[in-house]
């Protein structure tokens, strides 16, 4: 067992619940369903933190730090996207980045035409098409948007780019923000040393400190749990405060035998969170 398994273990029994609880709710993953399709993203990154549990038990350095560098990357994400104040610009966000990920799919689809036989290449052109009917469906949607009427030179330029990280509603051409703008802006600033990009990169791009770790013990993971652990915590904010109105739907989750039988076991007896779990 590693060093702050039992916080890993609550924190991560916590943020389950969060999204346990929103899955009942909302269970249509459409991209035209948006809150069902946060909620499926959401899904898919508890399993990315369990294949983390996993990875640390394994002794996989390396694997558990690029899925961090994952974890960092959604969790920027959507905040950028999903917790963007303008409403417009959050619809625009979305529609441009499931659009981004459906031509790169398409993409990927068609590149293997010719390499494969022909069962293969009918099943190939089948799912190109459905990517296709699905990218038509979300360019009708993303010009259906006011936006395009406000500025229509800065609407075209940012859909032109598929630009769903635009910094502002503009048609200059630098205008979108890194990956590490993305992740300071989930930093924790009073600590001031939650450093993504500049070290999990490392081990994401396959880089040489990727190969510098030998004989690696449980207390060479202690600052990676500690930002699973942090990532869940602003992951888990950040959910709750774009199902604002879900919440206490979702604190209720905490109150179930099972749930509470479960964080007991890993609870810290000073946890703010101990109070929902009294008799």
């Amino acid at each position: 067992m590693f060093a702050r398994y039992h916080d890993f273990m609550f924190s991560y029994i916590y943020f389950r619940n969060t999204v346990s609880r929103l899955l009942k709710k909302y269970r249509n993953p459409s991209f035209e369903d948006i809150k069902g399709y946060v909620v499926c993203f959401c899904y898919q990154r508890t399993k990315s933190f369990s294949s983390f549990l996993q990875l640390v038990q394994k002794n996989d350095y390396v694997s558990a730090h690029c899925i961090l560098r994952m974890l960092a990357d959604n969790v920027s994400l959507f905040r950028l996207i999903y917790l963007e104040k303008n409403a417009d610009w959050r619809m625009l966000r979305h529609y441009l980045y499931v659009l981004d990920g459906a031509e790169k799919l398409k993409e990927l689809w068609i590149s293997g035409f010719g390499d494969e036989d022909e069962e293969e290449k009918a099943h190939s052109e089948e799912m190109a098409t459905l990517c296709q009917e699905r990218i038509d469906k979300l360019e009708s949607l993303i010009n259906a948007s006011p936006l395009k009427e406000a500025d229509n030179e800065a609407f075209n330029m940012i859909v032109k780019n598929k630009n769903w990280k635009f910094k502002d509603f503009c048609s200059a051409r630098r205008n979108q923000y890194s990956w590490k703008e993305m992740h300071q802006m989930i930093e924790d600033k009073d600590a001031n040393d939650f450093d993504f990009f500049n070290f999990y990169s490392q081990f994401a791009h396959g880089l040489s400190m990727s190969n510098a770790y030998y004989n690696v013990d449980s207390k060479s993971y202690s600052m990676a749990v500690d930002d699973a652990i942090f990532l869940m915590g602003r992951f888990d904010e950040y959910i709750k405060e774009y199902f604002a109105d879900d919440k206490e739907y979702i604190m209720k989750g905490l109150e179930e035998p099972d749930v509470k039988e479960r964080l007991r076991t890993h609870a810290d007896l000073e946890s703010n969170v101990m109070k929902y779990l009294k008799e």
